[in-house]
């Protein structure tokens, strides 16, 4: 027995230990404005520059929305998992070194920067929000210490053969070419350890790849949550609008509350509306509470008719229920 445990002792150790989960961070994709206003422009060419400006705006407001929650999402893993680095879609072994690079000048630009004065200091702290917004929520932390480096998820040769633009300028999706894409990154990913987590686009799917690489593997998609902030704004709303529905309060009572509710919630159904859809069925219910039902409620209250509160707590209600459950499933 001795020397068998002395030969197994000798044998070459494997390059690498396989991660036991991996973590897929459903990523919002960073796009140029040059990029936007081409495929805008693309699809509508009597469109104006006034009107691309407009749409890109919104665009980064969304994008900057989504990177904050999974700015947040990260942080939970870095704590619960003693989490240091996170592979990147995009990166490679070749413009690794560059993004480095680039991370360290954005490093010292927040290690002395000064409130901005100057026109050209507004346009410095400006350029420098976008630089942050085309890094990535990840990159982020790396720039602020929390994560300690990136990690290429990408082989250079199969990510370029998968590119679906062509030098024409056409667009032709080669399904075999993704999915080698798919493979090669699985590879690189199976080379870390314990959790392994990598923001990677949402129409990327590894349950296929991993099944044939990496069959042990336990593989997690998740979704950043936006609608906490709406939510627990809601929910307090609600909480004052029982109070005075229990007191009886009055008109002047009423009206001066309804201006307040405006003031809070009008510029959450904007955004609400920006980002409501299929995929994210809670926002749809905190829309349809504080745009449908809301202020139609406050009204309600003074007649004593209660069928819009009704409504605005069902959905109120199924928002809570939802983000709970995500929240439950991000938690390891």
């Amino acid at each position: 027995m001795s020397r068998l445990l002395i030969l197994f002792a000798l044998l070459p150790a494997p390059l690498y230990a396989e991660p036991t989960t991996i973590i897929h961070i459903l990523n919002y994709h960073y796009v140029t404005p040059e990029v936007f206003a081409a495929d805008l422009k693309d699809q509508d060419s009597t469109i104006t520059q006034e009107q691309i400006d407009k749409q890109y705006f919104e665009f980064l407001k969304r994008g900057g929305s989504l990177q904050k929650e999974q700015v947040k999402l990260l942080r939970r893993l870095i704590k619960r998992r003693k989490l240091k680095s996170v592979y990147i879609e995009g990166l490679t072994e070749k413009n690794y070194k560059g993004t480095m690079r680039f991370i360290e000048t954005l490093k010292n630009y927040e290690k002395y920067k000064t409130p901005p004065e100057s026109s050209f200091d507004k346009l410095v702290a400006a350029q420098n929000r976008l630089d942050l917004l085309e890094l990535g929520a990840a990159g982020q932390l790396v720039v602020n210490g929390e994560l300690e480096t990136l990690l290429p998820a990408e082989d250079l040769e199969a990510m370029e053969a998968a590119n679906p633009v062509r030098d024409d300028g056409k667009i032709v999706f080669d399904k075999e070419a993704d999915e080698r894409r798919e493979d090669a990154i699985v590879r690189n990913l199976l080379k870390g350890s314990g959790v392994v987590v990598i923001v990677l686009g949402e129409d990327h799917d590894l349950r296929d790849n991993l099944k044939r690489l990496g069959p042990g593997v336990k593989y997690i998609r998740l979704k950043v949550m936006l609608g906490h902030k709406e939510l627990k704004k809601m929910k307090a709303i609600h909480k004052q609008f029982l109070v005075l529905q229990e007191k009886k309060a009055g008109d002047t009572e009423w009206a001066r509350f309804e201006k307040k509710v405006h003031t809070e919630i009008d510029s959450d159904i904007r955004n609400l509306e920006a980002f409501s859809s299929s995929d994210y069925p809670h926002l749809q219910h905190l829309l349809w509470a504080s745009r449908d039902y809301l202020y139609p409620m406050l009204k309600d209250a003074r007649t004593e008719k209660n069928r819009d509160q009704d409504k605005f707590e069902k959905h109120l209600k199924a928002a809570e229920r939802i983000i709970n459950n995500q929240v439950r499933r991000t938690g390891p």
